[in-house]
């Protein structure tokens, strides 16, 4: 949520258009279907930590941008740090393909549960409408 507030700030104005235009430009952004994709778990009564890992691949190109970018020259950040940042830099395709596996199996997840006493048949419309 953080990224989305800083890169939005507040709508210019209180007024339903002003609002509305600013609602559209969050709407559209990878981090804000990434939001929702974490409402969705929070919600739920199922306990899937399969889910996790979309968020925590996105969280961690995060973390790798940010430390790269601030403590670069710091000598504990490249003693210990700085090779990691590196993978995760220049493997962000194979995180990419790692997230799209993991919601796709979430998916099925959701139709497998179908079946059993937890089902939430709402949740798994809306969250294949989101995987759509």
């Amino acid at each position: 949520m953080l990224p989305l507030n800083v890169l939005f700030q507040k709508p210019r104005a209180w007024n339903l258009q002003a609002v509305q235009l600013w609602l559209q430009s969050l709407l559209a952004t990878k981090d804000f279907i990434y939001f929702i994709y974490c409402l969705t778990f929070v919600t739920s009564n199922l306990n899937m930590k399969f889910a996790l890992i979309p968020v925590l691949c996105r969280s961690l190109e995060h973390v790798a941008k940010f430390l790269r970018r601030n403590f670069s020259h710091s000598y504990l950040y490249r003693k210990y740090l700085d090779e990691a940042c590196l993978w995760v830099e220049s493997n962000t395709t194979t995180l990419g393909i790692l997230t799209s596996h993991a919601e796709i199996g979430v998916g099925f997840l959701f139709i497998v549960s179908l079946f059993s006493w937890q089902r939430n048949i709402i949740q798994t419309f809306m969250y294949w409408q989101f995987a759509i």
